[in-house]
């Protein structure tokens, strides 16, 4: 470590306050320069202009950094051209220090403006806090060496998204198709929502299931201190969120007993959960074998189908669909605790084909959730590698081998 040493960031770099323009300059018609207020045009490296400014009072120039000084503080991206900025923004210009390299520190020291007043959130900072923040300032070769070697992971992580976006844009396209035309169907007919082929049947949900019921509550509904670490799941709709999925850190527990007396929601392998309330209402998950016999909340509605009438993978893809959740829509009263009542529930129009030709559709949508659920854990193991090497390169723990000598410490 006796290479590395400290400076301030106003000694390596010029920075640039950002500085609101007139609003009567600004458009979005593409007319003057991007206009970038804060990290709502932030992309994963780069911003992506949606306005513009022909009179900008601050800018910007091609390849600075620009850091977000108000809350949230502390995130990143690179101008990749001439940049009208905002009160929300700073440009960073280094002088004397390898620009990815000091990218990269700002990237991994954001969770670190959180604690600099006593563990208190700044909501902005200002040029003195930017001035006065101190980079370590490694050999210039090693550096870019650092510098390099994280670019190479984001460079994995940019593909790695890239593929996870496009492979959901083709699950939606075959969502559409598959469960509003089928499989090689020619012949159609027209039905109360939509056109449909002519071997498929309409029906209310309930002539579909055995059992339709939404979770326990009351007075026997556990109280917090009635949350154990282990013991029976006990799901609620923070369990599944916005990913039509469980999410395993999220889940609660119970006391066996406790499971005993809050007997009418038991969940079993197959049940389809449905969140009939709330931020996220609309969203589903299939029970897994982890979860037979859990529990759930109020916010959470059990679906059991009727193997004999419907598939359950095939109806939580249709539970997906454009058409329900135009339905879930036209019930949105616009507040927080929107609430779907099994009343409700039981009478969503389901498309029915036939069951061998559900087996298919739910298997080649598997299929396409099978390779995201893949490039997700493939992306997470990604960001965890940056964060590891984050941690040991940026702060000398561990030295990189520079023309074939490593930087001892």
């Amino acid at each position: 470590m006796s290479e590395w040493k400290n400076a301030f960031l106003s000694e390596v770099a010029e920075i640039t306050m950002g500085q609101s323009p007139a609003s009567s300059d600004c458009n979005e018609y593409g007319e003057g320069l991007p206009f970038y207020q804060g990290n709502a045009e932030f992309g994963y490296m780069y911003p992506i202009p949606k306005r513009y400014c022909v009179k900008p009072k601050k800018v910007a120039e091609a390849g600075d950094i620009l850091i977000s000084v108000r809350a949230p503080v502390g995130d990143v991206n690179i101008a990749q051209e001439m940049s009208a900025i905002g009160r929300g923004l700073s440009a960073i210009r280094p002088t004397n220090v390898e620009k990815m390299f000091l990218f990269y520190f700002l990237q991994h020291f954001k969770p670190k403006w959180a604690t600099l007043q006593q563990g208190s959130t700044f909501e902005a900072i200002n040029k003195n806090d930017l001035s006065n923040l101190e980079i370590p300032t490694p050999p210039l070769r090693e550096q870019r060496k650092i510098a390099a070697i994280l670019s190479s992971v984001d460079e994995a992580i940019e593909k790695t998204e890239a593929i996870i976006e496009q492979t959901e844009k083709v699950k939606k396209g075959l969502m559409q198709q598959l469960l509003t035309k089928g499989i090689g169907h020619t012949k159609f007919k027209k039905t109360e929502i939509g056109e449909i082929p002519e071997a498929w049947a309409v029906e209310e949900l309930s002539n579909l299931t055995l059992k339709i019921q939404d979770g326990n509550y009351g007075n026997d509904y556990p109280k917090e201190n009635e949350f154990l670490s282990q013991g029976v799941p006990f799901l609620t709709s923070a369990a599944i969120g916005n990913t039509n999925s469980i999410d395993h850190k999220k889940v609660k527990y119970i006391s066996f007993e406790k499971h005993e007396l809050l007997r009418k929601a038991h969940i079993k392998t197959k049940d389809i959960l449905f969140t009939n309330r709330g931020a996220n209402v609309g969203a589903v998950a299939i029970v897994s074998e982890r979860y037979n016999n859990a529990n759930i909340g109020p916010q959470l509605t059990l679906i059991r189908s009727n193997p004999d009438r419907v598939h359950y993978v095939y109806l939580y893809y249709y539970f997906q669909t454009s058409y329900i959740k135009k339905e879930i829509r036209k019930h949105d009263s616009g507040s927080a605790m929107n609430f779907f009542s099994i009343g409700t529930t039981k009478k969503f129009k389901i498309v029915v084909p036939p069951l061998e030709e559900q087996l298919k559709i739910s298997e080649v949508l598997q299929t396409i959730d099978k390779k995201i659920i893949m490039e997700k854990r493939k992306l997470s193991e990604l960001q965890d590698i940056k964060a590891g090497l984050m941690q040991v390169l940026l702060t000398g723990k561990v030295r990189v081998k520079v023309d074939n000598e490593v930087m001892s410490q």
